[in-house]
């Protein structure tokens, strides 16, 4: 059984057994593959819990002013590289997006802090094991319609004081990169 502690060091060794944040699924994938199926479902489940723990506008803010906009599909790939940052960053990061300023690296797929290969771990390891096409078999109902939380702070992206004032590290870092990216 995978529970959250398990997931986090499953997480932590592929951090540390990598050099690259870009290595990590590729490393879970062959890592699940040698598990039964139900620990692949766990890992899932867990990802998908996490992922929706993440879905917060002010890390979407945070992640926006990172990348120079960012939409759902580049939040979600964001989540997923969050998540492969390991327990420690994920968790001050929903605390406080402002602390991803300090990670020395803040690269994933195409130079930005995204890991769109993460989503696709369990799939196919699960594909794999079981030789099976297709999602993971899970109740993703629980999963597919999470609200935005805080969602008071919607539109406050377009306000330079209030990032600042918000964000003061991430500002000062990628206030170069604000509105310049595409919204995809």
């Amino acid at each position: 059984m995978i529970d959250r502690d398990t997931f986090w060091l499953i997480i932590d060794e592929a951090r540390n057994s990598t050099t690259k944040v870009t290595e990590i699924p590729n490393w879970l994938i062959n890592f699940l593959k040698q598990k039964p199926v139900s620990d692949i479902r766990d890992f899932k489940e867990r990802e998908m819990e996490l992922r929706v723990g993440a879905r917060d506008a002010l890390l979407w803010i945070a992640a926006a002013l990172m990348m120079g906009g960012c939409g759902d599909d580049k939040f979600d790939d964001f989540r997923g590289w969050l998540i492969c940052q390991g327990r420690s960053v994920y968790e001050r990061a929903l605390d406080n997006p402002d602390i991803l300023a300090d990670l020395g690296q803040c690269e994933g797929e195409h130079g930005e802090p995204l890991l769109f290969s993460f989503g696709s771990v369990a799939v196919e390891a699960y594909e794999a094991k079981t030789g099976k096409s297709g999602p993971v078999p899970l109740d993703y109902s629980k999963f597919t319609k999470a609200p935005l939380l805080h969602k008071e702070f919607k539109n406050a992206d377009s306000d330079p004081a209030w990032l600042s004032a918000t964000f003061p590290k991430l500002y000062s870092k990628f206030k170069e990169r604000e509105k310049g990216g595409q919204n995809d």
